[in-house]
């Protein structure tokens, strides 16, 4: 019987915990691509930042390398942008954060736009609003990261408005994916 449930435990548990190392892997890997993309005087955007982690993360990592940050966080749950602002709270003293449930019409220079749809897909139209804000805001040399499923081939559609697209990460069902506006002056 014990062998039984272990296979269960096996064939039930580990591709969870497979799933979520591989999450926090790719949140490494656009943490590091974001702080190292990140120019003073402009901001980090993050569409669909569930409950704040990534953000958090991010803050996090300009604190250490003693630089403020400018982030804006949009999240269509209210459950999880209210996590979101506990999150970020211990935060609020070193970097400016703006958490919204709309994309902000606002159109301040950005250094880094990720769309995060590796947990929960946003809709067509707020994936086409995100792209529309990263091609109207990022900076020469600001990068858009998009964590995205494999079924969502955005790829294609980003190498159409970027002159630089790259994937990162792939992982069973999902990918990260980065697209640069140009080359840094």
């Amino acid at each position: 019987m014990s062998m039984l449930r272990d296979t269960y435990l096996l064939e039930k548990v580990l591709p969870t915990e497979e799933r979520v190392m591989a999450r926090q892997e790719a949140d490494r890997v656009v943490a590091g691509l974001a702080v190292a993309t990140y120019r003073e005087d402009t901001s980090i955007c993050e569409i669909g930042c569930r409950g704040g982690d990534l953000l958090s993360q991010l803050a996090s990592r300009l604190s250490i390398a003693q630089r403020a940050g400018r982030f804006v966080g949009v999240e269509q749950h209210d459950a999880d942008l209210s996590r979101a602002e506990g999150q970020l709270r211990p935060w609020l003293s070193e970097h400016e954060i703006n958490l919204h449930a709309v994309i902000p019409t606002g159109r301040a220079p950005a250094s880094v736009v990720i769309i995060n749809e590796a947990d929960k897909v946003v809709s067509d139209s707020l994936r086409r609003q995100a792209l529309e804000l990263a091609k109207a805001t990022l900076i020469p040399g600001g990068v858009l990261i998009h964590l995205c499923p494999k079924s969502i081939s955005s790829a294609t559609v980003l190498a159409e408005s970027f002159p630089r697209v790259e994937t990162l990460m792939a992982w069973r069902d999902f990918v990260v994916i980065a697209a640069w506006n140009a080359l840094a002056d």
